[in-house]
């Protein structure tokens, strides 16, 4: 459960308001503990704004009393829980407990938060500084005053799980459908932009491949080569099935089932969208159909969308 309190004070507030009122702190404890938090405001004054004035050193607190928070509502995964946060602050002191934070920031700044079928290693995205600076400033967006920074974090943390689940099982189709070693297909597949400095890759993104390949097992396409979809594939799909709906839906179904069966377990929750299963998302309404005239494929709102497609017609 994701807290939703309505007390507008930070989580390590909420937390050393009630360890000092349920007498937790003995005298030379809270000694230490505003020496921590002093030592704190320090780190972060001099990592995120500097010593500019008192202004600065104001930001510098509220920097901290957000990655404490962190630490402190991750300690009870969410729940809102006074009691719980106050006895971890007393037997866990203010410092140690960010080191778990940072750990989990570090994670999010080295994964893309695009499901891409290549390897991301080495590859810079915003640094941990940026992401960590964001959640401990997170406010809710209708209410400006309510630190926010908790779910933002959280919600990064389980777009990057999901990314990681679609990206292997592209990788699983490729292997185990397609029946070739990832390199080898994107060797094939992966796309070159011309820029300036003389061309890049451009990112196949893993939810848009599993289409395609699921697309071209149900329709009878082929599956090796090139994976991109074009606008003459789609219209054969189409023609196909306007010459036997019937029996190009119940072929078509067949084959997903048989499919969809061979997918490990781990991955099946991939193939469902808001209750529906793929074949029932995409296909149970028949293929796409694209106009003879049409010069343009559109994949984000067009009659193809979810699908990696040659854009021009």
């Amino acid at each position: 459960m994701i807290i939703a309190t309505i007390d507008n004070r930070h989580p390590i507030t909420i937390a050393l308001a009630h360890a000092f009122k349920t007498g937790r702190v003995a005298p030379d404890r809270e000694m230490s503990l505003c020496e921590e938090l002093q030592d704190l405001v320090v780190e972060s004054a001099k990592k995120f704004v500097g010593f500019k004035n008192i202004e600065s050193v104001r930001k510098a607190l509220d920097i901290t009393l957000g990655i404490l928070s962190l630490a402190v509502v991750h300690s009870t995964k969410g729940k809102e829980d006074p009691e719980a946060w106050a006895e971890f602050v007393v037997r866990n002191g203010l410092k140690t407990p960010i080191g778990g934070v940072i750990q989990l920031v570090k994670e999010i700044a080295d994964t893309s938060d695009l499901a891409q079928i290549e390897s991301t290693e080495g590859v810079k995205f915003a640094s941990a500084r940026e992401y960590l600076l964001t959640y401990a400033m997170g406010r809710d967006e209708g209410r400006p005053l309510k630190w926010n920074g908790y779910n933002m974090m959280l919600s990064a943390l389980d777009v990057r799980k999901k990314n990681r689940q679609e990206s292997e099982l592209a990788r699983w189709f490729i292997q185990f459908v397609v029946v070739q070693s990832v390199e080898g297909w994107l060797q094939i597949n992966r796309q070159q932009m011309e820029t300036a400095e003389g061309g890049r890759s451009i990112p196949l993104l893993a939810d848009e491949v599993t289409n395609n390949l699921i697309f071209r097992y149900c329709s009878g396409l082929p599956l090796k080569g090139k994976c991109i979809l074009k606008a003459k594939d789609f219209r054969a799909v189409h023609a196909a099935y306007m010459a036997d709906k019937n029996g190009w839906t119940s072929k078509a179904k067949k084959r997903y089932a048989e499919l969809a069966g061979r997918v490990p377990l781990e991955f099946q929750p991939l193939l469902l969208f808001k209750g529906r299963d793929w074949f029932t998302r995409f296909l149970a309404k028949g293929p796409p159909a694209v106009p003879k005239k049409a010069e343009m494929l559109d994949n984000v709102s067009g009659n193809v969308q979810g699908y990696h497609v040659e854009m021009f017609a």
